[in-house]
């Protein structure tokens, strides 16, 4: 990927419905550029590498209710609120697929968006416009403008953390 993965306080695992899926390839970015338009290059690097996945936090506290899994992680971004983060869609997969996850935020905003990740409650972080490497939080039950969230697909991958700290 396009950030050191070492460096990276979680890792992506494949539970539930989330499946590894093979790596995303050419012809599947070249379907949904061609219906939004070009992609930024360290997204396609993901796409292209580990192409979906649910952030799990490598190291973190207990849950405060055993119902949630300790390794949940969120996007952590100092004027917003905390984005849980489920899972970062992919290719080529039966679940939780980009172009299946990018209809209601594109319907709803009335232009094609490419959803990225999932809270699971149905908002979505995502590309609002081509040649904008920019990710913002799509909320789908509030008439708001999406929040910007960061400046890249690298920057949101460092702006995720353990939801439950040490």
């Amino acid at each position: 990927m396009s950030t050191n993965e070492a460096d990276l306080p979680f890792e992506f695992i494949y539970e539930k419905k989330m499946r590894r899926r093979a790596p995303a390839t050419d012809a599947q970015i070249a379907v949904v550029e061609a219906r939004f338009g070009p992609l930024p290059a360290d997204y396609k690097h993901f796409l292209q590498s580990v192409n979906g996945g649910a952030p799990a936090a490598l190291k973190h506290g207990p849950a405060p209710d055993p119902t949630d899994d300790p390794r949940e992680c969120a996007v952590v971004h100092p004027e917003h609120d905390a984005f849980r983060v489920e899972c970062f869609h992919g290719l080529g997969g039966e679940h939780y697929e980009v172009d299946d996850m990018s209809k209601w935020p594109s319907e709803d905003l009335g232009r094609e968006v490419v959803a990225i990740a999932g809270d699971g409650f149905g908002d979505q972080l995502i590309f609002l416009a081509p040649g904008d490497p920019a990710i913002y939080w799509w909320i789908h039950d509030e008439r708001v403008p999406p929040k910007r969230m960061a400046s890249s697909f690298t920057e949101l991958l460092r702006l995720i953390r353990p939801l439950f700290e040490e």
